[in-house]
């Protein structure tokens, strides 16, 4: 299944927007808690929160509805260079790699020999957007957030 999401844009992450299917139709909601972006929450359509995403100095932290730790992810950034660790204590997001040109927004999310999810940017009307093409459908919601942090951590203007 694939998914659109907005770029990141501080007026747009505070009145929230919604996360679309390939069809069009509404998935996820997301929003940001506060204007520097450091707590994001993933809803359902029906405002359920399924994920809450905290930002850390070097990290970022995501937590499940009872507040326990799925996942972080820490930014390496070298000369030349941006790397992304995940680092998670879960059997499926175990050894899950994210690589890629980070900057363009075009990246895999992966186990070794198994992608898991692709990321690629898209121009959609005004708004730059990415498309989150999800093969893994378990796991789908940690894979929407494991992109918005990477874009989150690129573009921090």
């Amino acid at each position: 299944m694939k998914y659109l999401v907005k770029q990141k844009s501080k007026t747009i992450w505070k009145e929230g927007f919604y996360i679309h299917n390939e069809e069009g139709a509404r998935c996820y909601f997301v929003k940001a808690q506060n204007l520097g972006l450091s707590q994001v929450s993933i809803y359902d359509v029906n405002q359920n929160e399924l994920l809450k995403i905290h930002k850390k100095l070097f990290r970022y932290d995501v937590f499940d509805t009872k507040n326990e730790l799925l996942f972080s992810i820490k930014s390496n950034f070298g000369f030349k260079k941006k790397h992304f660790y995940l680092v998670s204590q879960l059997d499926d997001l175990k050894n899950v790699r994210i690589e890629g040109n980070y900057v363009a927004s075009n990246f895999d999310i992966y186990r070794p020999e198994e992608i898991l999810a692709q990321v690629s940017k898209k121009i959609v009307h005004v708004f730059d957007s990415y498309c989150c093409e999800i093969i893994d459908k378990k796991n789908e919601v940690n894979y929407i957030a494991m992109a918005m942090i990477v874009d989150l951590a690129i573009h921090k203007e």
